[in-house]
């Protein structure tokens, strides 16, 4: 089967209708004109011309008393006319796609995943010390040269593995909290136990060291709980020596927790009008376009929400688009009545005895109430609490050592 074939010269197949088309093929033949495709189907003769041939053919049609019907238009000169029309399309085709190309090769976000100890914000200002930033070229950022950076400016990163993946940047990291090895050993070695806040002591259970307090002593903060220094006596009840462990004990803890919240009955309201204007605004890299007026009046609120445009989750586009509502309100005089104070202190209460929960072992008594004055309301009490207390601090030492061990004999 042969291919179909586009004429770059352009061809034209047409219909021979009238008296004498024989003549009007002698006619081209004199004339030097190539016809092509000749045919006759039920008395109708059909050929084709090439388009500057068949620009010659009224006056051979004219002379031969013949009228012919163009039946058919290929070729590139009919391919580029037919496509002058939508050439605002396909011109648009190629913009966009460029477009898209360019917006590729660059860096439009930076997602950072695994830390805890350093901020985003911090990492991000480490990488933007290094040249790395949203909007950078992607094959300017050496991908080995970052990782190793952060490593080098954040000392508790023990990995980090920076990879690009379409346009956004993947930083992954490791934290390891640690010290120096052969500090952290000696401390360990050396350690007692010393508290860190105040209350009465409910249990002593010592798997190390000497305990220095017991069930109903009364402790304060620094004070020692278990000694990591170990005398060594002779038989006559010498101290010869010492022997330093690493103190270890579970000391409960009896404490209590002052509370105090004071709201005033007395304040300023504000009243919204209801009225909302709309507007709308771009963002194009670290510009922002804004088809809003923008002159904001003394008591207005400003709500905006964004999306980022994107193709897919690895392609995101430096391109932004919002909504921005003005929202207009006024300040009245208001008082709280008795109930709303007390359903505002509670939800403050209830904030605080949440993180306090996460902290403690066991609350034992909610000692706070809520008393009402006639210009506040006020909650004030204790919260009674079994936690554990213990911090490990280097001992001090007060005698030569002649043994080492973790653990006491």
């Amino acid at each position: 089967m042969r291919g179909q074939h586009i004429s770059p010269r352009g061809k034209i197949t047409f219909s021979v209708h009238g008296k004498e088309p024989v003549r009007f093929f002698n006619l081209c033949r004199m004339g030097g004109l190539m016809l092509m495709d000749v045919c006759e189907e039920e008395g109708c003769y059909f050929c084709a011309l090439y388009l500057e041939d068949f620009r010659k053919i009224r006056p051979l049609c004219r002379k031969a008393h013949v009228h012919i019907h163009i039946c058919k238009k290929e070729g590139v000169p009919f391919l580029v006319h037919a496509m002058q029309a939508r050439m605002v399309f396909f011109v648009g085709v190629v913009l966009a796609a460029c477009t898209l190309w360019l917006c590729y090769q660059f860096i439009w976000d930076i997602r950072i995943e695994g830390n805890s100890y350093y901020s985003t914000q911090t990492i991000l200002r480490r990488m933007r010390e290094q040249d790395v930033y949203c909007g950078k070229l992607k094959s300017s950022i050496d991908a080995k040269a970052l990782a190793a950076a952060l490593r080098e400016t954040c000392p508790q990163l023990s990995w980090v593995s920076v990879e690009k993946e379409g346009t956004v940047l993947n930083v992954s990291v490791k934290e390891a909290l640690f010290e120096d090895e052969e500090g952290a050993e000696t401390e360990e070695e050396t350690s007692s136990l010393y508290a860190d806040k105040e209350g009465l002591v409910l249990s002593v259970v010592a798997r190390a060291g000497i305990p220095k307090v017991q069930a109903g002593d009364y402790i304060y903060p620094g004070e020692l709980l278990v000694d990591g220094e170990i005398p060594i006596l002779d038989d006559g009840g010498t101290v010869v020596g010492y022997q330093y462990c690493q103190a270890d004990a579970d000391i409960i803890l009896a404490s209590a927790y002052s509370y105090y919240d004071e709201l005033k009955l007395d304040y300023r309201k504000k009243i919204y009008a209801g009225k909302k204007i709309k507007g709308l605004w771009l963002r194009l890299g670290e510009n922002n376009l804004s088809l809003h007026e923008q002159d904001r009046e003394p008591q207005t609120e400003w709500e905006t929400d964004f999306c980022q445009w994107r193709l897919s989750d690895a392609f995101l586009l430096p391109v932004s688009h919002g909504l921005i509502w003005e929202k207009e309100y006024t300040y009245v005089n208001a008082k709280y009545s008795n109930t709303q104070a007390k359903m505002i202190l509670n939800a403050h209460f209830s904030d605080f005895f949440e993180h306090l929960e996460k902290k403690v072992m066991q609350i034992t008594s909610n000692n706070v109430k809520i008393q009402m004055t006639g210009q506040s309301a006020i909650a004030f009490g204790t919260i009674e609490a079994e936690e554990k207390t213990g911090m490990s601090m280097p001992t001090q030492k007060s005698g030569e050592i002649i043994e080492r061990n973790t653990q006491t004999e």
